[in-house]
């Protein structure tokens, strides 16, 4: 698999309106569903699924990056991605 397979440019938001992570998760979710990756009627169980793991430890990984994700989706069948920027920042929680 390709990166450009994963991502292609319909997967990429390059301004997040959202300002808080919570609101990261859901427009990349959001994002998903749009696209037709999930379903429209799947898109919040996988948002708290995505929020759950992030319960569990940030998934900051510093220098400004976050790769917020869930394992054990049943409502997923693929490997997917979204890469999403914010321009301002959006905290995540990190160590740093």
């Amino acid at each position: 698999m390709r990166l450009a397979d994963l991502l292609p440019k319909s997967m990429i938001i390059l301004d997040l309106k959202a300002k808080d992570k919570k609101g990261v998760i859901r427009e990349v979710v959001q994002c998903l569903v749009t696209q037709g990756k999930i379903k429209d009627d799947d898109g919040r169980k996988v948002e708290r699924l995505v929020t759950k793991r992030e319960s569990q430890g940030s998934t900051g990984i510093g220098k400004g990056l976050a790769i917020p994700h869930a394992k054990g989706c049943p409502q997923v069948k693929e490997v997917l991605g979204v890469f999403a920027r914010s321009v301002n920042g959006v905290q995540f929680d990190a160590v740093d």
